[in-house]
């Protein structure tokens, strides 16, 4: 008689098999990867935007709140707009770089270089963004515009603007005459 010989078979994979699972992984987690940086990505820009509104929103109603509450309101600058409140402490807003820097003064106290002011807050400004102020008859104007960071050359878009009518009897535009020194006050 013939002897069969059995085969045994071998439970296991072929290296070729191996190959093909760990490339097949691998693409798996790259794209894995690629969707969790993504992710990210878009969470930091979209908290960045929120702070950005955030911050803008907390300025406007501060801002508000001074202006309603204001007895005299004085354009010093385009960058810096003065209020005197009704109970006689001073309120000044000043635009700097990328941020508006609220200062109040106590009852009383002038803006020396000695003396510090009683608050000081500051709302930080996104990185395409810009402050104005402007004083025209009764109404105080806070805008911020937002420049599309794509078309550096486009005009910039108004993001927000707040127009107030202000309770103040007294609404003024002192802007600084750069020739003469002097400054020159025009009651609208």
């Amino acid at each position: 008689m013939i002897s069969k010989q059995r085969r045994v078979r071998r439970h296991g994979s072929l290296l070729a098999q191996q190959l093909i699972l760990i490339a097949i992984s691998g693409m798996l987690m790259m794209l894995a990867i690629k969707l969790i940086h993504q992710t990210l990505d878009f969470a930091s820009i979209y908290q960045g935007r929120f702070n950005d509104q955030r911050t803008t929103s907390r300025l406007f109603r501060d801002f508000r709140s001074d202006v309603h509450a204001s007895r005299t309101t004085n354009l010093i600058e385009p960058s810096r707009l003065e209020l005197e409140t009704l109970i006689g402490s001073r309120i000044v807003y000043r635009i700097e770089n990328t941020k508006i820097i609220r200062e109040v003064w106590n009852v009383g106290e002038q803006s020396n270089d000695n003396q510090q002011p009683y608050a000081v807050d500051s709302y930080r400004l996104g990185e395409n963004q810009s402050a104005l102020l402007s004083v025209q008859s009764e109404l105080v104007t806070l805008t911020v515009d937002t420049k599309d960071s794509a078309k550096p050359d486009a005009k910039p878009l108004p993001h927000k603007r707040l127009v107030i009518r202000s309770g103040s009897a007294s609404v003024s535009k002192s802007i600084l005459n750069e020739n003469t020194e002097k400054g020159v006050s025009d009651d609208q």
